[in-house]
């Protein structure tokens, strides 16, 4: 028994009842959807691993672009460890107080460089900063 989805249109079927080739179905291009302008995008090979400290905070939020396309992410806060003070007298006109404070990241992260990036560090992660 014949299926719908097996189903040819009556110029395909005059064409092969007379022996030529059926005429080519068009092919459907889907567009990527446009990335939303976002100010502060964070992406992984932003973060340094080795300085990573910790994790204030990350709570899931949706972006949608101009067509109305949503971009799932995290806007998210990480701190850095400061940087190592290094050996010996620091020189005159440098103070010792940007060796006590280290860098902090703010922004929104798309998913998929989240995820890579929780799995990554998930056991410096307290659970309870993250909103999923």
């Amino acid at each position: 028994m014949p299926i719908m989805s097996e189903a040819i249109s009556k110029e395909n079927w005059e064409r092969i009842d007379k022996g030529l080739p059926p005429i080519p179905e068009k092919k459907i291009v889907k567009l990527e959807p446009e990335f939303p302008s976002i100010d502060n995008v964070i992406k992984f090979s932003d973060i340094n691993l080795d300085e990573f400290d910790e994790l204030k905070n990350a709570n899931r939020k949706i972006i949608k672009n101009k067509d109305g396309v949503s971009f799932l992410g995290y806007e998210m806060t990480v701190s850095f460890k400061p940087p190592k003070r290094p050996p010996g007298r620091l020189p005159k006109g440098q103070s010792a107080d940007k060796f006590k404070i280290g860098r902090i990241l703010g922004g929104w992260m798309p998913e998929g460089e989240f995820f890579k990036f929780y799995y990554k560090v998930r056991d410096k992660i307290q659970p309870n900063v993250i909103s999923w």
